[in-house]
Parts: C-alpha cells; sequence; structure tokens
C-alpha cells in the first residue's frame, strides 16, 4: 500500500522523486485525491467547489445527483450555513456521505489529469463502487463530468489513475499497473495475466 500511495503522490505531484523524473507537462491541471477525506472549515458549497467558487450550481447539483448526495442536496437548498459556525454542516453527514463529498469536488474541478488514492475504500456496497467507477469513465470519456457536450472536441483529454481494492474493479480501466516485488511496475490490459506472472498491487 505505501508503493502504491508514493505512485499516486508522484503521479499528482504532492511530492517529487529524489532520482529521475515524473514529467507532467506544466500546461495540465493535476489534482490528488486522498484516501481520508480532506474537509475545510468553510461552507458545504464552497468545500465542492473549492477554487470554483462561481461554478454553476446546475451542474454542480447534477453531479452530487450522479453521485446519489441527497442529503447534501437537501443541506445546500435550505442554506447549510451558519454565520457562528459555517463548517456546522459537517456533523450532519455521514462518514460515507463525506467521503462522496470527498470524491465531488474532482468530479466538479473536471482537472486535465485527476489522480485517485483508493476512492472506492469507503464503500462496501457494490452499487456505490459502480456508481464511483462510472463517475470517473465519464470523467475520461466525457473530457470533464457534465460539462457542455458541443464543446468537448474542444477541450483536453483527460486522464485518470485511481487504486484498485479488487481485480473487479479494474475492468473500467484502459491500464492496469502492478507494483511487484522490489517496486517494479508491470502494465497490462485489464483481465490479461501481469506478464510477469507476480503478485503485487494493483493501481
Amino acid at each position: 500500500v505505501k508503493a502504491r500511495t508514493t505512485l499516486l503522490k508522484l503521479l499528482g505531484q504532492v511530492i517529487f522523486p529524489t532520482e529521475g523524473q515524473v514529467f507532467v507537462p506544466t500546461h495540465l491541471r493535476v489534482l490528488y485525491i486522498s484516501y481520508a477525506p480532506q474537509m475545510l472549515g468553510i461552507g458545504l458549497w464552497l468545500n465542492i467547489t473549492l477554487g470554483l467558487p462561481d461554478a454553476p450550481r446546475e451542474r454542480v447539483e447534477g453531479i452530487l445527483e450522479d453521485l446519489q448526495l441527497w442529503r447534501v442536496l437537501k443541506l445546500l437548498g435550505e442554506g447549510e450555513e451558519d454565520e457562528n459556525d459555517p463548517s456546522s454542516w459537517r456533523g450532519r453527514l455521514s462518514a460515507k456521505e463525506t467521503a462522496l463529498t470527498h470524491l465531488a469536488r474532482a468530479f466538479v474541478a473536471s482537472n486535465e489529469v485527476t489522480v485517485f488514492n483508493r476512492p472506492l475504500a469507503h464503500f462496501s456496497a457494490d452499487t456505490q463502487r459502480q456508481m464511483v467507477l462510472r463517475m470517473m469513465r465519464d470523467l475520461v470519456n466525457s473530457r470533464g463530468v457534465r460539462l457542455p457536450t458541443e464543446s468537448q472536441h474542444r477541450r483536453r483529454p483527460r486522464t485518470v489513475f485511481f487504486t484498485a481494492e479488487t481485480e473487479a474493479e479494474t475492468q473500467m480501466a484502459d491500464y492496469v499497473w502492478t507494483i511487484e516485488k522490489g517496486n517494479r511496475i508491470s502494465m497490462r490490459r485489464p483481465g490479461n495475466l501481469s506478464m510477469s506472472g507476480g503478485s503485487g498491487d494493483n493501481g
């Protein structure tokens, strides 16, 4: 797990290599989504649209609907902010709702490169895992989630890196990287056995 996290942080430009290099073109926006949900002590809307305060409300609410975040939509609809404690909404969300809200931020941002560290680990229900996988697939296929279809061909391609918890969860990936013994990385298509035949962590 430590090797996977290190690789993801390198791809997400959270850390930098002590030797060699991980090259990501400087014109691409990169977003790293940590395993542990990160919420700031500010309002719910500002947390979801972090860095994009003018994001169209209809688009953001559509993403929340896609993630079935009904309680979050309800809180936004009734005005969740308390002047004395703008983060009071946090006590009204379950752990799974908080985890999904954490992921929603990435789909709202829809950066060119998004790196998800164990995005499915918080969900025991297969329906929730499949829902998140579909959203990540849509981020790639549509070059952004719930962005205008007519401008899709003008947007830059999107790339998603994520760690899978099971082999079945790799099926929506284009390629699977496996960290073998000695931190050697092998690459394969989903459903194909690693060329080396070794065991390792799927990324």
